[in-house]
């Protein structure tokens, strides 16, 4: 996670210092796990101008059955780690910038709940 966050904030550096690119133009988006990402970006890099995660959400391991197989696995302690460190759900309220998020009642790995608690 620490490296595709970084990955994507090192790019809108790249894409703001080529000739042509509006920086005031640039966003970021990403789909399913690329969602999540984009969630932890969207409250990292104010630079972006907005964010759309598409399928992804910053709050799944609570409200999804999907996950609920993966966080017994994890256990308590593992879990604990991931919501402190990782879940974007811990970070989202630092978004400065508008997120459009695009999603639908028939995602099995990202609910609507956890949509709603996303935003």
């Amino acid at each position: 996670m620490y490296h595709a966050v970084g990955a994507a904030i090192l790019g809108n550096s790249f894409l703001r210092s080529l000739n042509g690119v509006d920086p005031d133009r640039i966003g970021v988006t990403g789909v399913s796990w690329g969602g999540v990402i984009t969630s932890i970006v969207a409250s990292q890099d104010g630079r972006f101008k907005f964010a759309a995660p598409v399928y992804g959400c910053g709050a799944f391991l609570e409200n999804s059955p999907m996950w609920e197989k993966a966080v017994q696995q994890m256990g308590p302690e593992k879990t604990a780690e991931w919501k402190a460190i990782w879940d974007p759900i811990r970070y989202l309220a630092q978004a400065k910038i508008p997120v459009h998020w695009l999603a639908g009642t028939n995602d099995r790995a990202f609910s609507l709940p956890s949509l709603m608690d996303s935003f």
